[in-house]
């Protein structure tokens, strides 16, 4: 198992009581698809298609996303698969990703511009 011993606290008796810091590469995968999701949605999406249609696109992605780095994680570690921690990844990926979209990848910039309309446009230009 992947994990960094950051602090051992010892209690009143000999017995350590370790405080692990753990960071399997699935949970890395997930966080970098969580920033690159949205992104992805407005790159293969165009000005065409409706708000609601890009968020279902998002979810599915996010889904994917979160049950695929637990199989992922489970082939790697030889454990089973656990499909309660795949979906509550997928939610936290959708969620972040929505963050992300509406705090910086939509919010406009000193140009006037966001990075979600040169997205869009990118979008546009291919369909």
């Amino acid at each position: 198992m992947n994990t960094i011993i950051l602090l051992a606290l010892f209690t009143e008796g000999d017995a350590p009581a370790p405080i692990v810091f753990s960071l399997p590469p699935s949970l890395i995968i997930a966080l970098v698809l969580t920033a690159v999701l949205p992104l992805l949605v407005g790159l293969v999406s165009n000005s065409k298609w409706s708000s609601r249609a890009k968020a279902i696109l998002h979810a599915v992605l996010s889904a994917v996303t979160g049950l695929l780095t637990e199989l992922g994680d489970a082939l790697a570690s030889g454990t089973p698969y656990d499909l309660g921690v795949g979906l509550i990844t997928a939610v936290g990926v959708f969620l972040a990703g929505v963050a992300l979209y509406k705090g910086i990848y939509a919010a406009k910039g000193s140009s006037g511009n966001s990075i979600a309309s040169h997205l869009q446009d990118v979008g546009d230009d291919r369909g």
